[in-house]
C-alpha cells in the first residue's frame, strides 16, 4: 500500500505536505519571506521541475523531502542552480532537532554553481541556518558556521569581543543554536493543523 503526504493548509497556501507547512512556519518564525512553488521550470531533456521554496532576500531554493533524496531529486535541483545561477539546497527529515544540527550530521544538501568545477556544479552535505554572532543576519552555511553569513562585520577583529567559551576562530563562530533558531525549529517541529488550527 503506497502511502501519501497529507495536503496542510497554512497562510493561503495549500502545501502538498505537512513537511512542508512545518519549513514555511519555521521561516516564518526567524522572519525570512518565502514563496511557495513560485514558478515551474522546463529544465530539458523531458524534465520539468516546480521547487518548493523560493527564498527573495537570499535568492536561495529550498527544495523539501520528507525522506532521503532520490538521485532524481538531487538532479532535479542541480540543473535548476544551474539554469538560474541561484544556491540551492535539499531539507529532507524531520524539522531538525539541536542533535541533528551537530557539525558531522546529515541535515541537508547543498548546490552551489562554481564555474572551475567540470560540470560547473559542486554538492556538500552538512549546510544548516545560523546567524552572524555580531549582527545576527541570518544565512546557511557549512556546519552552521556564523562566521561565514555574508554581511558587513569584520568578524576576524571583532571575534576576541565573543564571550569566554564561544568559537572565536574566524572561519567558524559556530551560531546553529541560537536561541532564534532553536525556538523557530521548536515552533515548526510542533505546529499542528488539524481540525484547522493555527500553528503558534
Amino acid at each position: 500500500m503506497a502511502i501519501t503526504a497529507i495536503e496542510t493548509h497554512y497562510k493561503g497556501y495549500r502545501f502538498r505536505s505537512r513537511i512542508e507547512a512545518r519549513w514555511a512556519v519555521f521561516f516564518d518564525a526567524i522572519g525570512v519571506r518565502w514563496q511557495y512553488e513560485k514558478e515551474g521550470y522546463d529544465l530539458g531533456n523531458g524534465i520539468k521541475y516546480l521547487p518548493d521554496f523560493w527564498l527573495p532576500d537570499f535568492q536561495y531554493w529550498i527544495e523539501i523531502k520528507g525522506d532521503d533524496p532520490s538521485a532524481k531529486d538531487c538532479e532535479k535541483l542541480g540543473l535548476l542552480v544551474l539554469a538560474t545561477g541561484c544556491t540551492g539546497f535539499l531539507f529532507y527529515g524531520d524539522i531538525p532537532t539541536l542533535d541533528d544540527l551537530e557539525p558531522g550530521c546529515d541535515s541537508a544538501l547543498m548546490y552551489c554553481k562554481l564555474d572551475e568545477s567540470e560540470d560547473g556544479l559542486w554538492e556538500d552535505i552538512h549546510y544548516c541556518w545560523c546567524v552572524c554572532p555580531f549582527c545576527k543576519k541570518l544565512g546557511i552555511e557549512f556546519d552552521g558556521r556564523g562566521a561565514r553569513v555574508s554581511c558587513k562585520c569584520d568578524k576576524e577583529k571583532l571575534a576576541p569581543s565573543l564571550p569566554q567559551g564561544h568559537n572565536r576562530h574566524p572561519d567558524k563562530m559556530y551560531t546553529y543554536s541560537d536561541p532564534l533558531l532553536l525556538a523557530a525549529y521548536d515552533a515548526a517541529r510542533f505546529a499542528r493543523f488539524e481540525f484547522g488550527e493555527t500553528p503558534r
